[in-house]
């Protein structure tokens, strides 16, 4: 396990979500990971502790992930609905997302920010 970085450090203040992924891709989406595969890992056991019983079947038509980053909720929930919708305001996140996701059908990846950048 590696020491947890000040998310408001020098290093890291002012940055654009894009140029904090560039720094350090893994903490910045789940602080507790620092490989892909502990990545997925981590998204299913979030997803499961947020979705502890399955919907019903006539709740598994869509969701809507805000801040999807690259996916890390949204993988496990490709096995219970039928369309994905991931926000972020990281257009690199969404890239890593786009990657991950790849052999998800029915997926958008939407990209929003502020206007300010």
């Amino acid at each position: 396990s590696r020491p947890l970085r000040n998310l408001m450090s020098e290093e890291t203040k002012g940055l654009s979500w894009d140029e904090r992924l560039a720094l350090d891709p893994f903490f910045w989406i789940a602080a507790e990971v620092s490989s892909q595969e502990e990545l997925i890992s981590s998204g299913a056991r979030d997803f499961a502790e947020l979705f502890p019983s399955p919907p019903t079947p006539e709740d598994r038509g869509s969701a809507l992930d805000l801040g999807c980053g690259v996916g890390r909720l949204l993988l496990p929930a490709t096995k219970i609905f039928k369309k994905l919708h991931g926000v972020d305001a990281s257009p690199r996140a969404l890239e890593s997302a786009r990657g991950l996701l790849k052999e998800t059908p029915d997926l958008t990846l939407t990209a929003v920010t502020s206007g300010e950048e």
